[in-house]
C-alpha cells in the first residue's frame, strides 16, 4: 500500500479561507450600501463561522438582486465544497473498513483517521455558515418588506433608498421605476 496522504487531502478540503474572504467582503459592501445591519447579519455570521472578521469598507452592491445573486453564488460554493467533504469522508470511512488493522498499517490507518477529524470539524463549521448564509434573503425582505411594498404602489422613497430602487435623484427623494 502506498504511503498516504489523506490528511493532507482534508486539509486541503478544510480550507475556507475563500469562502470566508467573499463573505467578509460581502458584510462590506453591504456596509458600503447603506443596508441595515440586520438584513445581512447572516453574512457576518457566516464570516465569523470561518474565521474572518467582517469587512468593514467594499463597492456598493447596485441593486437588491446583485446582493442576492451573490449570497446565492456563495451558497452554491458552499454546497459544493459540501458535497466534496461529504464523499471524501466517506470515501475515507469505506476504505477504513477494509484495511487490515495491522502494525504495518498504522501509519495508514492514522491518516486516515485524522483526516476524518479534520472533516468533521470543517463539515460542521460549513453546514452551521451555509445554515447563517441561507437566512439572508429572509432578513433583507424581512427588513425592507416595508419599503418594497412602498416602492410597488409606485411611492417614492428618501434619498437614501437608492438601493432598492436602483435610481437615485438630486433631491431628497429617489425616483421610482
Amino acid at each position: 500500500m502506498e504511503m498516504a496522504t489523506y490528511l493532507g487531502q482534508a486539509v486541503e478540503l478544510a480550507d475556507t479561507e475563500e469562502i470566508a474572504t467573499a463573505a467578509a467582503g460581502m458584510v462590506g459592501s453591504c456596509r458600503a450600501t447603506g443596508l441595515d445591519v440586520s438584513s445581512y447579519r447572516g453574512l457576518m455570521g457566516c464570516a465569523l463561522t470561518l474565521g474572518m472578521q467582517p469587512a468593514h469598507h467594499g463597492e456598493a452592491w447596485r441593486t437588491d438582486r446583485a446582493l442576492v445573486n451573490a449570497v446565492v453564488d456563495l451558497e452554491d460554493d458552499m454546497r459544493h465544497r459540501l458535497f466534496r467533504i461529504r464523499s471524501y469522508r466517506d470515501q475515507l470511512d469505506a476504505l477504513l473498513e477494509t484495511i487490515p488493522d495491522t502494525e504495518e498499517n498504522a501509519h495508514v490507518i492514522a491518516d486516515i483517521l485524522a483526516a476524518l477529524e479534520i472533516l468533521a470539524g470543517v463539515e460542521q463549521r460549513l453546514g452551521y455558515a451555509a445554515g447563517r448564509l441561507a437566512r439572508v434573503p429572509g432578513e433583507l425582505g424581512e427588513t425592507y418588506a416595508a419599503v418594497y411594498t412602498l416602492i410597488r404602489t409606485g411611492r417614492a422613497l428618501p434619498y437614501d433608498g437608492r438601493w432598492i430602487t436602483g435610481q437615485t435623484s438630486t433631491g431628497g427623494t429617489a425616483a421610482t421605476s
